[in-house]
């Protein structure tokens, strides 16, 4: 499968092809969001949309209009979570030079990754 197949796919239908329980529709959005995010910001990690994405920044435009404190503050809950800590992996959680980062990604133009 590819990623545009995975940002087409309709949710119910592939969480019943998959046939996994702990795979749900509301899973299997977050990884359409999470891929969707990745393929419009380029430079954005899978750890960090998995992070915005729990944070609810799921789109482009999200993490563009939401200021940086506000998604520093997100992220920063999300980190805090045992849903954050499994994304972390041991690893730090955001600061505002990564948050700022994030935010530069998205205000390039013409930036979209092919899926």
């Amino acid at each position: 499968e590819t990623v545009e197949e995975l940002l087409s796919a309709d949710r119910a239908a592939s969480v019943s092809r998959l046939r996994q329980k702990w795979i749900t529709e509301e899973l299997f959005e977050k990884w359409q969001q999470q891929a969707q995010l990745v393929c419009d910001v380029a430079g954005l990690r899978g750890h960090d949309a998995q992070l915005l994405v729990e944070a609810g920044i799921t789109t482009k435009t999200d993490l563009e209009e939401t200021d940086n404190t506000t998604v520093l503050q997100l992220v920063t809950h999300v980190s805090t979570t045992k849903e954050g800590q499994r994304i972390l992996r041991d690893g730090q959680p955001p600061d505002a030079t990564e948050v700022d980062r994030w935010k530069q990604f998205a205000a390039r133009e013409d930036q979209k990754h092919a899926a």
